[in-house]
Formats: structure tokens, sequence, C-alpha cells
């Protein structure tokens, strides 16, 4: 027979084993563990969508904090690549897609989702910077983006000298260009 010294360990124990609260931590597991199996089986944009779709149930089923950072950045990655590859045919095709429009719509909910989600996706803000300042985008934007993509890049010479370059062409004032063209010079002899 159990002594009345154990029993209350053992309940309380029993208790937490059991409790949904401990368990909602993790909730979320079985539909993060799809996700980074398809994230690695993935051969097209409704492929990227469905790891999109697993990843954000996974964060809002609930998930241990090491899981959920691992989420939030395997979320982040597929954004940005599912952005990517709604942008290569505006920008790696001569004459851009007739669709290119919608192409940037798309591309730009996904970009700005993927920054949201993790902001030092210096990547991201650069394809952003390079959406806005196509026609019928926002300069304002674009400098923004451009901004913070020097920002991320701070610990990567060679791709914060690319962005210091975007930079530049985004510049109205000459001194400014001019400025930026200097640090990107400078970050590219790093």
């Amino acid at each position: 027979m159990l002594h009345r010294e154990f029993l209350l360990p053992a309940v309380v124990l029993s208790m937490l084993t059991f409790s949904p609260i401990v368990h909602a931590e993790d909730s979320g597991q079985e539909d993060l563990d799809k996700a980074t199996q398809n994230q690695l089986e993935a051969q097209s944009l409704v492929d990227l969508g469905e790891v999109v779709q697993l990843c954000e149930k996974a964060i809002e089923k609930g998930l241990n904090e090491a899981n959920e950072g691992f989420a939030k950045q395997l979320l982040s990655s597929t954004l940005l690549q599912r952005g990517v590859l709604l942008t290569n045919p505006i920008f790696k095709q001569s004459p851009p897609a007739p669709q290119w429009r919608q192409l940037r719509t798309l591309a730009l909910t996904d970009l700005e989702k993927a920054v949201a989600t993790d902001p030092k996706l210096g990547e991201a803000h650069l394809l952003i910077a390079q959406l806005q300042a196509l026609p019928d985008g926002s300069d304002d934007k674009a400098r923004a983006a451009i901004g913070r993509a020097v920002e991320a890049f701070e610990d990567e010479p060679r791709k914060k000298s690319d962005a210091l370059v975007a930079r530049a062409r985004l510049q109205e004032k000459p001194e400014d260009q001019l400025s930026d063209l200097n640090q990107a010079i400078e970050a590219f002899k790093d």
C-alpha cells in the first residue's frame, strides 16, 4: 500500500504528465515534423505553400521554445524561397513575364511575412526593395527595405556591398549615391 507521503507527489506527477497544459506546449510537433519532411521533398510553389501552412499550424497549436524557434526559421526561409521563385520570372527572364505585377504582389506578401517572422533576413529585404523599385511600386518602401538589408548584412561584407550599390541606385541626391558607393567599396574590401 502506498504511504501518504508518496501519494501526493504521485498524484501531482500524474496530473502534470497528463495535463493539457504540458502537452499543449508540443501539440504542434506532428505538424512541424511533417513541415520539415515536406520542405526536404518540396519541388513546387504548392509544396512550399504546404510547408508554410504546416509551420503556421504547428506554431498556432503550440511548441516548446526550441521547436517554436525552429518552426519560425523554417517558416521564414520557406517564405523567402517561395518569394525567390515568384520573382525569377520578373528578374531572371527577358522580357519579364507578362503577369509580373501579380507575381510581384504574391512575392511581396511572402517576403513581408518572412521579414515579420525574421527581421534579419537580408535577402528578403533586398528582394522587397527590388520589387518596390519596379513601376507602380513605392520608392519609400524600397528605400526602407534596402536600408534594412544593409543593416542585416552588417556581418557579411560582400552582401552588404551589393546592398549598398542597390541603395545608391535608389538615392535621389548625388552625394548620397557617392556615399553609398564609397561604403560599398570599403565593405567589399573587408
